[in-house]
């Protein structure tokens, strides 16, 4: 009874350090794709819409994000840009215990004009 008393914390203190090991990088991961999306959507004057796509692709395989080309929607208006993304991610939160992360990135901007001169 008192090993199982030791055990337990040690269990609980293993579970959370598991699944902080295996979750934080994919955490990290999606901020750093979703500021990576904002800003080709920011900075996509005067690119098409398959340039735009080759650049979320390019980003996603950076940031080790699971996105195929059809999960991405793209609108390039006059002024402004919209980039759509949606995805599904699974957390490891215990040994072989995984949970379904559905993603969504929705990056809305007026699209930046930098003329030098």
């Amino acid at each position: 009874m008192n090993m199982l008393r030791r055990l337990i914390p040690l269990v609980i203190v293993f579970l959370i350090g598991y699944a902080g090991w295996h979750v934080a990088p994919k955490y990290l991961n999606y901020f750093e794709f979703k500021n990576a999306i904002e800003e080709i959507a920011r900075f996509s004057s005067g690119r098409g819409e398959g340039e735009v796509q080759a650049l979320v692709m390019q980003a996603a395989q950076k940031y080790e994000i699971p996105l195929q080309a059809q999960q991405v929607r793209i609108r390039l208006e006059s002024g402004r840009s919209r980039i759509d993304v949606s995805y599904q991610e699974q957390l490891e939160f215990a040994p072989g215990y995984f949970y379904p992360w559905d993603v969504t990135i929705n990056a809305d901007t007026m699209v930046a004009r930098v003329n030098i001169r």
